[in-house]
């Protein structure tokens, strides 16, 4: 969305590079759930975060 709306952080290289760190954590802590027989809450929770941290970059500009 943030590519759509023309904000300048989200065609920056920095974007690109957490966004490939983001899919990896959250892969990983999926990844720890299954082999922990567990529902996944670590990665939901980690999705919040990453949602909340992405929502800054948003502040006054769009309806969530």
């Amino acid at each position: 969305m943030g590519r759509l709306v023309g904000l300048d952080y989200f065609f920056s290289q920095e974007v690109l590079t957490e966004e490939k760190a983001n899919a990896s954590e959250i892969r990983r802590a999926r990844g720890l759930a299954s082999d922990d027989d567990g529902d996944g809450g670590g990665a939901k929770d980690l999705q919040r975060i990453i949602v909340r941290r992405m929502q800054h970059q948003f502040n006054g500009r769009i309806l969530r």
